[in-house]
């Protein structure tokens, strides 16, 4: 048996508590959380958490790590990223290793990754982090989309072959043809997996669904693209693709950062609110497009809110208390109780993880140790150690 204590606690209620002490057996499954003192707990500066959740991830990117230009906004990136995915001929496996092993240390418990490829398949079946696998399908040409959808099964296949939770999902609004949208919605069905896709990422995804205009749809054009299968909506694209929402599974929306308060108002009265959330991936949109969502307002109008790292692509860490830091230096009237509700607790009920997220009797949720942390503020010099 082990016993834990700090400056405060953060309990199962999300709030960060004083003088208590958290009890762990010696297979690290909490048996309680119980106000103290106790002579024979472990004390730590700063705050004890359970492990966080990366709810957006690519870890299968990692090897492109400095290879893409920042501030480039989305279309500039994809372009960028496109180039340089394609001409890269080194090693992709060991920086894979490297990532899962960096995270699982920085206190990083589940994860939802986002595949294109069986890349990191094998890591995920080794790890001690537990992953949500995202195939991810897209595709310009309309007359691709059963191909692209086939080749998606064959993968989500495959990951069911290798011991590990998958499910099919969507790109993005700006790159998913109706047909394709279709189908992955019907392979939803009865199932409770979770559904997911890019939302709102540049301005210009906006412009593209309301008159077919904007950087993103003009680059399309550049590119040889046919997009005469396009059709403008004259609405912002989350609301002209709701249509394809799965029935009844969660959903997650990532990014945000040109949602509006008319985005989040239409969830509410379609009845889709009540199982959205909201991934803010802060560092890697101010490394694309210089711009933060309107966390502020995403917070005040009661959403849903996890956490996510995007890629090594758009970021120079994979590490969830570096975003909190981020939203905590741009945001500073959020809670720090409601920085780490969002990075553990929250993220793990959109992935309907009961038993991670939380100091709850008979679970095994991880215990990190935030230094440099209090109930007012994380400093730019706060660390996350894992302790168990």
């Amino acid at each position: 048996m082990r016993k834990f204590t700090a400056d405060y606690i953060l309990n199962e209620a999300g709030k960060l508590v004083e003088n208590h002490i958290l009890v762990v057996n010696d297979n690290n499954t909490i048996i309680d959380l119980v106000q103290g003192p106790d002579s024979e707990a472990q004390f730590y500066e700063g705050i004890l958490t359970p492990g966080f959740i990366n709810a957006h991830c690519h870890l299968e990117l990692t090897h492109l790590k400095n290879q893409i230009a920042k501030h480039t906004v989305l279309h500039g990136f994809i372009k960028n990223f496109v180039n340089a995915r394609m001409s890269f001929t080194g090693d992709i496996a060991s920086p894979i290793n490297l990532a899962d092993s960096e995270m699982w240390e920085a206190g990083i418990q589940g994860i939802g990754d986002i595949c294109n490829s069986a890349d990191t398949f094998k890591v995920k079946q080794n790890s001690n982090i537990r992953y949500h696998s995202f195939i991810e399908l897209f595709s310009l040409r309309i007359e691709n989309s059963p191909e692209v959808f086939t080749s998606g099964k064959k993968l989500l296949d495959k990951a069911i072959a290798s011991q590990l939770k998958a499910s099919l999902v969507p790109h993005a609004p700006y790159s998913v043809p109706p047909e394709l949208f279709i189908s992955i919605q019907n392979f939803y069905g009865d199932n409770d997996l979770p559904w997911c896709i890019h939302n709102q990422e540049t301005l210009s995804e906006n412009a593209m669904f309301i008159n077919a205009s904007g950087n993103l749809y003009e680059g399309f054009l550049s590119l040889g693209f046919d997009m005469q299968w396009f059709k403008a909506k004259e609405k912002n694209s989350l609301v002209a693709i709701s249509e394809f929402f799965p029935e009844k599974n969660n959903l997650l929306f990532v990014h945000n950062t040109f949602t509006s308060i008319d985005d989040i108002e239409f969830l509410k009265s379609a009845g889709y609110f009540n199982r959205s959330w909201f991934c803010l991936c802060p560092k890697a949109n101010l490394y694309i497009e210089n711009s933060l969502p309107d966390i502020l307002m995403l917070h005040n109008s009661g959403c849903r809110i996890a956490i996510g790292t995007d890629s090594l692509a758009s970021n120079d860490s994979l590490s969830v208390l570096e975003e909190l830091k981020t939203i905590h230096q741009h945001v500073p009237s959020i809670s720090i109780e409601g920085l780490l509700k969002w990075a553990t607790a929250d993220g793990a009920s959109y992935f309907n993880w009961k038993d991670l997220g939380k100091f709850h009797r008979g679970t095994k949720p991880g215990v990190i140790h935030i230094s440099n942390a209090d109930n007012r503020q994380i400093k730019p010099t706060a660390k996350a150690l894992r302790l168990i």
